[in-house]
This record gives structure tokens, C-alpha cells and sequence, in this order.
């Protein structure tokens, strides 16, 4: 029976499985997503990653979430990967160029002398027809908006996905994250969906977040949603250009410079290493 070699690691509680693409001789689908990231039947994580390798780019990737649907772009599967191919001697490189399919965007990340890694997500975008929502105006930036029976205010941006940000006076329990976040990603404002970040300043150098992202629902952390929090905390003048952001599963840093480019800095760490038993995707 087929045995599937793969690797776990997270940055700040956010876990990828790695997969060499040459190993997997199943079309990937659904399914078998689902199956992998099941907590309880599964191994368990928020997303797969599948690299693979050619002449064309060395490293490739396809960034999946878990429940199934293909991600544009993860910070911290980007930092994940990186560390994986330094951790499998699989390159010696302090800058090391990965190749993202769906975007067919080259993203670099960038190694630090404190073991940290830094992943240059390049430029973001407040355009409303680029992130997209539903909207006459030409960005979707403290707009305020009834869904359901709430009201909101909502911030809108993309990283190459689509990210809502709301600023809140408290934190919020788990229970409010998710309803709220299903209820906002999910509105027909989002025709591709949204990943809905709720936003505590604490500082003009801190920001307490939650996530409810559109292809994993409720997870301790985000890179990208960190991202885009501290894009529009500094567009709305609440916080500085470089800023740290807590999460529930730990802490990243946010720079923005000022070219509209955003990088994330955080330590991707290995969790285990193993082999898919077949009947999991059988």
C-alpha cells in the first residue's frame, strides 16, 4: 500500500503538512485535503503545502487550506517552507526564492541572524475591484455595513487574497469570532469570500488580533491576517509602520515600507515528520 512521507511545522500555532509533490501519486483533490487536516481522523493541520521543483523555477508551491480549496498566498507557509528546505539541507541560501502557482508570483524570504525568517509578501492593494467586494467605491475603507442583523465597519485589502479587517473596543470570545467571521467572509459583499480579522490597539506598536479565515475557519494564527491588520491600523492612523501582532498562538512583526509593500518576520518551527497511513486517503 502507498505510504505518503510528510513533514508538520507551524509559525506561532499556525500548522502546515509539507509534501513533496513527487511523493503524492494521487490527483490532488478535496477529499484527500480534508482528510489530512481532519484533527481527529486526520493528522491534523490548517493547510498542505505541495512543492515541487524544475528547471523553470527551483522551488514551487501550492498552498492548500483545509477544506480543500487552493490559498493564493500564506506568510506562514511561506516561512514554513523555508525552513523546511534549510532544515532537509535542501538549500544552504540566506534569501530563498519560492515560486507561488496560484499567483504566479515570486516571493522571497529572507533568513535572520536570530533565527527568525523574513518572507517579502510585496505590494498590497485597496482597490475594491483587486480585493474583490461588491462595492461603486473605489477602496472599501471604514464603510459602515449591515449583514444579517449587525452592523459593522469594515476595512478592506488584498495581499493577493482577500482580507477584512474590523477594529474592536474588546477582545472577543472564540464563539463571536467564528459567527461573526462566517457571517461577514461568507456575505455575498465577497464574491471570492474574505478572511475577516477582528483588531484590538493595544499600542501604536501593538495589535491583539483574531482570525476567522475563509478556508480554515477559527486558527490561533495568521500571517497574512496579521498583514493586513497592520496595513490598515496604519492607514487608519491607529499604529506606526512596524508593529508587532499577538495572536492566540504567538507573536509576528509587520513592517510596511513606503512603497505599499508589507514584510512578515516570525520562526517557523518542525512539530513531527512521518508517513500518511494509506487508509486515511483511501
Amino acid at each position: 500500500m502507498m505510504r505518503i512521507p510528510f513533514d508538520k511545522y507551524h509559525v506561532s500555532g499556525n500548522d502546515y503538512l509539507i509534501c513533496a509533490q513527487t511523493d503524492w501519486e494521487l490527483p490532488i483533490n478535496t477529499t484527500y485535503i480534508k482528510s489530512l487536516c481532519d484533527r481527529c481522523n486526520g493528522i491534523g493541520a490548517d493547510g498542505i503545502l505541495f512543492w515541487s521543483t524544475s528547471t523553470e523555477h527551483k522551488w514551487s508551491l501550492r498552498i492548500y487550506n483545509s477544506d480543500g480549496t487552493e490559498c493564493e498566498k500564506s506568510a506562514n507557509g511561506l516561512l514554513i517552507f523555508a525552513q523546511y528546505l534549510k532544515d532537509n539541507g535542501l538549500s544552504q541560501h540566506r534569501t530563498i526564492e519560492i515560486f507561488l502557482c496560484k499567483l504566479a508570483e515570486t516571493i522571497k524570504v529572507n533568513e535572520f541572524a536570530d533565527g527568525c525568517d523574513s518572507v517579502q509578501l510585496g505590494r498590497y492593494y485597496f482597490s475594491s475591484d483587486k480585493i474583490p467586494v461588491r462595492s461603486n467605491k473605489e477602496t472599501f475603507i471604514d464603510q459602515q455595513v449591515v449583514i444579517g442583523d449587525e452592523k459593522f465597519n469594515l476595512n478592506c485589502v488584498s495581499l493577493g487574497n482577500p482580507h477584512c479587517v474590523i477594529f474592536v473596543d474588546r477582545e472577543l470570545s472564540m464563539d463571536e469570532v467564528i459567527n461573526k467571521g462566517r457571517l461577514i467572509g461568507q456575505s455575498t459583499l465577497f464574491p471570492d469570500k474574505a478572511n475577516v480579522i477582528f483588531a484590538l490597539i493595544r499600542s501604536e506598536t501593538l495589535i491583539k488580533i483574531e482570525v476567522w479565515e475563509r478556508g480554515a475557519g477559527y486558527i490561533q494564527s495568521s500571517g497574512m491576517c496579521a498583514c493586513a491588520a497592520a496595513i490598515l491600523s496604519y492607514t487608519r492612523k491607529y499604529t506606526k509602520n512596524k508593529v508587532t501582532i499577538e495572536m492566540q498562538g504567538g507573536e509576528v512583526t509587520v513592517m510596511l515600507n513606503g512603497r505599499d509593500e508589507v514584510s512578515l518576520s516570525g520562526k517557523a518551527e518542525l512539530i513531527c515528520s512521518g508517513d500518511v497511513a494509506p487508509h486515511i486517503i483511501n
